[in-house]
């Protein structure tokens, strides 16, 4: 399967100065882990978040390319708090220090209607989300089918394809011909906006959640094979604006110095968790990496998405 195109811009010049960037113009759609829908716009090297609901704000700056990058990490020349980890021609990861948003995803959009027959299936997904009641942010997985007579059904901590269990939500889904879907509950009510990548069988789906101030981020169910996913990733997590490096060999992933040994297809087909309880993730052959850190070692939980350097 095609890998995720590698950034062809060099990283610093002798001299200590950044060299251009140049994206040409493109536009990306998602969620902010605030609970907002939020695009992205970029212009050679002039880049535009733009949230629509909770702030209405904008934040727009300079892409520079960061030392030691891999040409995979950018941050933002007048606001050097954000980054900004992508693969130009599929999804775009960034984080603030404060502000606007603090964490998004977005998808490649293409502004245009869907294919149903392509989009249907079962997508495993992560979220992070809080709702009135609870005063700290809740990670939670599950299952989320599509169905192509515009009907969708969603799991939570549970494999829907089993055909066990219930399905924890129900509903309907809209095409809105703009590259968005929106998806309503049973009783009409908007639940989430999803804008999905085209062109795969590995759709990577990025969910915003209408009402419960979250974000989620999906992959199509599929089979994971150890060592094909081997490589040196960038990610960005909710926790902070702090760019990490994981390194993913066949069953050991290695950041900085510490090393956890992980098992593929667990709970159930297409997640990948390590063995000790620390995380849970999705990842896929392109490179997309996502996934929510529980904490049973660190202590810490926050929602994560990495683009792998191929």
């Amino acid at each position: 399967m095609a890998k995720l195109l590698v950034l062809t811009i060099s990283s610093l010049i002798i001299s200590g100065c950044f060299n251009p960037v140049d994206f040409g113009n493109r536009s990306f759609v998602g969620a902010a882990g605030i609970g907002d829908l939020v695009q992205v716009d970029i212009n050679k090297d002039q880049i535009k978040l733009q949230y629509d609901s909770r702030t209405g704000g904008i934040l727009s700056g300079t892409l520079q390319v960061m030392p030691k990058s891999d040409n995979q990490a950018y941050r933002l020349k007048e606001k050097p708090g954000v980054r900004v980890v992508m693969v130009p021609d599929d999804l775009v990861v960034y984080a603030t220090d404060k502000g606007y948003g603090k964490f998004g995803v977005g998808v490649l959009t293409r502004r245009m209607t869907y294919n149903a027959e392509d989009l249907a299936g079962m997508y495993n997904f992560i979220s992070r989300y809080r709702e009135e009641r609870w005063e700290r942010d809740r990670l939670s997985f599950g299952t989320f089918e599509i169905n192509t007579d515009n009907t969708w059904r969603s799991w939570k901590m549970v494999d829907g394809s089993q055909d066990l269990y219930a399905p924890t939500r129900s509903g309907t889904w809209a095409d809105k011909g703009d590259g968005t879907i929106q998806v309503f509950l049973d009783d009409g009510q908007l639940f989430a906006t999803l804008v999905i990548s085209q062109g795969s069988s590995e759709n990577l789906m990025v969910i915003y959640l209408t009402g419960r101030s979250g974000v989620a981020l999906g992959l199509k169910k599929n089979v994971l094979k150890p060592g094909s996913f081997d490589g040196d990733y960038a990610m960005l997590c909710t926790k902070d604006n702090v760019i990490k490096r994981p390194s993913l060999r066949d069953e050991v992933i290695t950041c900085g110095k510490k090393q956890l040994a992980i098992v593929y297809n667990q709970p159930w087909e297409g997640f990948i968790k390590d063995n000790r309880g620390e995380f849970l993730g999705l990842i896929s052959s392109k490179g997309t990496f996502f996934g929510v850190n529980i904490g049973a070692l660190s202590g810490t939980q926050f929602m994560f998405a990495a683009v792998k350097n191929s």
